[in-house]
């Protein structure tokens, strides 16, 4: 099912599908910037916010556990790839 949907287009041959919408290249544009920058920022804030009121409880943590948060995230990463690669 995931092969269907992320195949490579190859010139010259054919897909059905119906098309939804057609819209205007830069509406989609301005509405893609304003959403994402709209999303940094919301991120940004909420981190600076707890950052205050946690951060120094969290960098201890971090600090003392740094080894096995630095193997748990490969692991995760390496091991989400391959599930992927698997379907």
């Amino acid at each position: 099912m995931v092969r269907g949907i992320v195949k490579e287009v190859e010139v010259g041959e054919l897909y059905e599908g119906k098309v939804k919408k057609i819209m205007d290249f830069g509406a989609f544009v301005l509405a893609s910037a304003l959403s994402r920058s709209a999303r940094f920022f919301l991120v940004a804030g909420l981190i600076g916010a707890l950052y205050r009121k946690y951060g120094d409880r969290v960098t201890d943590f971090i600090n003392q556990r740094f080894n096995i948060l630095a193997v748990s995230f490969f692991v995760l990463l390496v091991g989400g790839f391959l599930i992927i690669r698997a379907f």
